[in-house]
């Protein structure tokens, strides 16, 4: 077997690579003596590899009985890189590049790819894989490596079971194989789409006799003054709404939008004042992953604020994003994503305490930002 077989990568542009990027490198052989080598692949693949153990609903503190496993290859491809029937030459150096997109070459429509990296217990990879086929080796035990996906997955066991221990044990191992993984991530500019989702509105009424006064008369008396507004009702209907982006990702500062509206003409001629006293928000990630019918959900708090910004409020949009730095931690650059076996978003709650003329309101919003 080859005593020295290597992968050299080119070093991605930004220390990590990126949907746009060529992947490109090169398999480096050194033999110390004569190698019956036949042939030289490359393969390219990302998949998804899912492990988790769900608690029963009825029995929530009870220890998992069962572990499933999944895997969901998101893209493959492979070059051969040498085809020969005579011995490799001892002592030379022989060296092959490659290239790749990182993206399935027969796949006109690409999806977005997920991040690489870990999500609770299951991760996804994109791996580099080098594997010399020797002498009197089938090409289809090589070409094993094309397959969808593992034919022993999902799988089912019992947390305790040692038929996992054995599998690890006796899985069949390509000789000489050796492999790279490889960072990918979604750059900024990449992650933070401009477009914003939303509006969400939560309907209120308020009396009249909240309004200021109008022509010297107090805003219960106001209603029908002015002719051209017609007869008001004593409850004058608005709305607070707020908006955010379609995106979100960590490390990455977003925007909250938030602003009152109303029909009322008397409203939009002679406003209250709508004073917001207080503000809690926060923003949790939950990785949910899910084979066999059965799915669990994990994550944790990302950001969380508690604020009394005593700010007026109209019907121009207030940034309370920028003014608060709406940012989740950590530097990942984890946007929200779904694949068949998991999915990564963003579940946003915020309640803010408001009063229009001195009247007490409360705003609550759940929403979720998701692929």
């Amino acid at each position: 077997m080859p005593r020295d077989l290597q992968i050299l990568l080119d070093p991605p542009p930004n220390e990590f690579y990126t949907k746009n990027d060529i992947l490109s490198g090169k398999v480096i052989l050194e033999c110390a003596t004569p190698e019956a080598i036949a042939s030289i692949y490359i393969f390219f693949r990302g998949c998804i590899n899912i492990e988790f153990e769900p608690r029963e609903d009825d029995e929530p503190h009870e220890p998992p009985m069962y572990k499933y496993e999944d895997q969901d290859v998101l893209f493959q491809t492979y070059h051969k890189l040498f085809d020969g029937d005579e011995k490799l030459l001892p002592k030379t150096r022989y060296s092959w590049q490659f290239t790749f997109a990182f993206r399935d070459p027969n796949d006109a429509n690409p999806k977005p790819l997920p991040p690489s990296g870990k999500f609770g217990r299951s991760s996804v990879d994109y791996k580099v894989l080098a594997v010399p086929r020797h002498v009197g080796q089938a090409e289809e035990e090589i070409m094993e490596m094309m397959k969808p996906q593992d034919p022993a997955l999902p799988r089912k066991t019992l947390v305790y079971s040692v038929s996992r221990v054995y599998a690890n044990l006796t899985k069949k191992k390509l000789r000489g194989m050796v492999e790279e993984k490889l960072q990918y991530v979604q750059p900024k500019s990449q992650i933070m789409d401009t477009t914003m989702q939303g509006p969400f509105p939560r309907a209120f009424e308020v009396s009249n006799r909240y309004f200021p006064p109008l022509n010297g008369q107090p805003g219960a008396f106001a209603m029908a003054t002015p002719r051209n507004l017609g007869q008001e009702p004593a409850n004058i209907p608005f709305s607070i709404e707020v908006q955010y982006p379609s995106m979100l990702a960590e490390g990455v500062q977003f925007p909250v939008l938030l602003w009152v509206t109303s029909p009322s003409k008397l409203w939009q001629m002679n406003p209250p004042q709508v004073k917001l006293n207080s503000l809690r928000a926060s923003v949790r990630g939950n990785n949910t992953q899910g084979s066999a019918g059965v799915s669990h959900s994990e994550g944790k708090t990302y950001f969380h604020i508690e604020k009394r910004p005593r700010i007026s409020l109209t019907s121009e949009a207030v940034d309370i994003g920028a003014m608060y730095t709406f940012r989740l931690t950590g530097d990942g650059l984890i946007p929200s994503f779904g694949t068949r076996l998991l999915e990564r978003e963003y579940n946003i709650s915020m309640t803010i305490e408001f009063d229009v003329g001195g009247k007490a309101f409360k705003f609550m919003h759940y929403g979720s930002v998701k692929v």
